[in-house]
């Protein structure tokens, strides 16, 4: 029988944790879990006491920590992203993001992929443009 490896592919650091019992579970299971990110989060906000560390860590770097921390903790086994901007999916090179997706999907032989719907979940314009290349 095949080994099951799931991907999750999103927009945003944080929106993995649409997948969070997923993963879990899975991991509990025996199953590799990756994860893709699209952008770095820059144009996300700073709402909690880590608003201090925006005098000397931009947001994208605040929220790559916080992502990477997240892969940590819930054991996933490799996280890649695709550093594309932030809020700005409507001039992302379409082409050019389906083809960095393939390449990773044909390095990690993923079995399963799960993303968003096609409304993105909550409507948000990157998670929609990704539903749709996905």
């Amino acid at each position: 029988m095949e080994k099951i490896k799931i991907m999750g592919i999103f927009a945003h650091p944080d929106d993995e944790f649409g997948m969070a019992g997923t993963i879990v579970k899975a991991i509990s299971l025996g199953i590799e879990i990756s994860l893709v990110c699209a952008t770095k989060g820059e144009a996300g906000k700073i709402r909690n006491e880590k608003q201090k560390l925006l005098k000397t860590m931009s947001i994208s770097q605040i929220r790559e920590e916080e992502y990477l921390a997240a892969c940590n903790k819930l054991g996933v086994s490799r996280s890649f992203n695709l550093g594309l901007e932030d809020g700005n999916s409507k001039n992302w090179n379409e082409k050019k993001v389906i083809s960095d997706i393939i390449d990773v999907i044909e390095k990690e032989c993923p079995t399963q992929i799960f993303s968003f719907d096609m409304n993105g979940v909550n409507g948000h314009p990157d998670h929609k443009a990704l539903a749709h290349i996905c």
